[in-house]
């Protein structure tokens, strides 16, 4: 009786609840992450015009936090940026 109601149970949570096999990553933790590993310079710019965006749409709510926290990453990737193109043009 048990063992037919446990398998019950786990095949009903196992439909409802489906295992997920990767999280979703939205567009604020994707540029983050591009800024972190500061690799590529052409994904660098997109992710400093990505955070200009936030900032204005920031300054617009008065969510000064988040547009500090805007303006903190858009520092430190033009920076990362100005080492990556200083690095590709002492290649040439």
């Amino acid at each position: 009786m048990y063992a037919w109601t446990s398998l019950f149970l786990l095949a009903t949570f196992g439909v409802l609840y489906p295992i997920q096999a990767q999280k979703q990553t939205d567009s604020s933790s994707y540029y983050y992450q591009i800024i972190i590993d500061q690799q590529d310079s052409d994904k660098m710019v997109a992710a400093i015009a990505f955070y200009e965006k936030q900032l204005a749409a920031y300054e617009a709510k008065g969510d000064l936090m988040s547009a500090v926290q805007g303006l903190r990453l858009m520092a430190v990737a033009q920076y990362h940026l100005g080492y990556l193109l200083l690095d590709q043009t002492e290649r040439t």
